[in-house]
């Protein structure tokens, strides 16, 4: 082969290499491009699913807080009916037996009345007052076991709240850990891409 030919080939080479090497420049830049694209787009997502994730969190745990003050007042207020029911219930007994004492000595009186007729209707009056004070503790405990049922029911109807917003907020936590697993799966394959793009610069420097 002469020497001009030789030159001749190998300028053809040398344009050929020159105009291959632009080409593959090209397809490394849009790589490159379309890599940062995906690359912010990820991280746009994330961060909106990080911040909706927050809100969704803070709302369960307002929910939650309110309806375990709303159950801490129920539960109060039922401690302090069950107390007082306690205390009727020993007052109803106690007068119940001075009832019971006072008719005893009643009926000692009226076998002796001709000897102790004041006595006796001291005595009468006595039990009468006793008698209606008996009654009106009775209605009383009436009025407070009404008042017992009526808290009773608000108690389960607010427990019953209680136990739903308990299921929501597992529910939440539920969807919370897959957003958690969905924003774990973004971040790899940001990761994923960024790699791409380092090898893809290395590529690059190579050429």
């Amino acid at each position: 082969m002469s020497k001009k030919r030789q030159q001749k080939l190998e300028k053809e080479i040398e344009k050929c290499r020159g105009r291959w090497l632009a080409e593959a420049s090209a397809e490394i830049e849009d790589v490159v491009k379309g890599t940062l694209s995906k690359a912010e787009v990820c991280e746009t997502e994330l961060e909106r699913l990080q911040r909706e994730e927050g809100k969704v969190v803070s709302e369960w745990q307002l929910k939650l807080q309110n309806a375990n003050k709303r159950l801490e007042h129920v539960t109060a207020a039922r401690d302090w009916l069950e107390e007082a029911i306690v205390q009727t219930r020993e007052r109803i007994r106690v007068l119940e037996e001075e009832k019971l004492h006072l008719q005893e000595r009643l009926d000692a009186e009226v076998q002796q009345r001709q000897t102790a007729e004041g006595d006796a209707r001291a005595l009468v009056l006595t039990l009468r007052e006793t008698t209606e004070q008996v009654n009106v503790v009775k209605n009383q405990y009436s009025g407070a076991l009404t008042e017992i049922e009526v808290i009773g029911k608000d108690l389960r109807t607010k427990e019953h709240e209680v136990e739903e917003l308990l299921v929501a907020l597992e529910t939440a936590n539920l969807q919370l850990e897959t957003q958690q697993n969905v924003n774990a799966a973004i971040m790899r394959k940001k990761e994923e891409i960024e790699w791409q793009l380092l090898e893809a610069e290395a590529q690059r420097n190579k050429l």
